[in-house]
């Protein structure tokens, strides 16, 4: 008993670092999830998610149509005064046209009615004045119509303007919008690889605890049946002038730690 028991522990200790036992680890799943550059989008995975962040090219490109957009919501607004109901050029010009067709009709007439000799007369005054009246209905049909006119396209341009106004944000909305989907979309399917790979490092873990613990097991019962085997205890007493019971003994403590095991 007295020369076993120190060996028996240095070849425990030799089978282990011999055989792979012990402590050493399942291997480790390495895995980051890649970056990208493309479309002037820049990704890469920090912390718990991506952050996307675009290119100064393409920062320039997003930046010029928004201001595309501005450019035509101020021309738009320039025109739009040009058609302020009541102040429309399109009215002045036909009331324009009007009062000149007016003074060439009441001229004319004048000039008739003088050669006739009776500009002074009730008749002439009575013509002049028809004459007048029928070009300030003219005036008045004009000024109803081109309002109507004036009032719709100046609604027309207003949604223009504001439509080309809203564009202009828009354009960096819709560029918030594309990165942050981006973002959102390579963060999710970084999160199933990130959780299969900790599902294959908790089995491969798993695997290499079972098969530590199987191995010494089976080695611990193989250890205590040879122990304890009436050959091997008798063939120790023999060699060492011990008694069988003893070596028994031993076999048997072999024995149960081999089914601890």
């Amino acid at each position: 008993m007295s020369f076993l028991a120190p060996l028996l522990p240095v070849a425990g200790m030799a089978l282990g670092g011999l055989l792979g036992g012990g402590g050493k680890k399942a291997p480790q799943v390495n895995f980051t999830p890649p970056g990208f550059a493309a479309g002037g989008l820049l990704a890469n995975f920090s912390g718990n998610g991506y952050n996307v962040t675009p290119t100064s090219q393409r920062s320039d490109l997003v930046g010029n149509i928004a201001n595309t957009f501005g450019t035509q919501a101020n021309d738009i607004n320039t025109l739009r005064q040009q058609f302020g109901p009541g102040f429309s050029q399109l009215r002045q010009a036909q009331l324009n046209q009007i009062n000149s067709n007016r003074n060439s009709a009441i001229g004319s007439l004048q000039q008739n009615l003088q050669n006739r000799r009776v500009l002074g007369s009730s008749f002439a005054q009575d013509a002049i004045n028809r004459t007048a009246a029928q070009y300030d209905q003219q005036q008045q049909q004009v000024i109803a119509q081109t309002y109507l006119q004036e009032l719709a396209a100046n609604q027309q341009l207003i949604q223009q303007q504001y439509s080309a106004a809203r564009g202009q944000f828009q354009t960096g909305l819709d560029e918030l919008n594309l990165e942050a989907g981006v973002a959102s979309d390579l963060t999710t399917k970084a999160t199933s690889s990130l959780s299969s790979a900790a599902e294959t490092q908790a089995k491969l873990d798993a695997q290499n605890a079972a098969g530590t613990g199987k191995f010494f097991g089976g080695l611990g019962q193989m250890a205590g049946s040879a122990l304890g085997s009436s050959t091997f205890t008798g063939g120790l007493s023999s060699l060492f002038g011990g008694g069988a019971s003893s070596m028994g003994s031993i076999g048997g403590m072999a024995s149960a730690l081999g089914a601890i095991f």
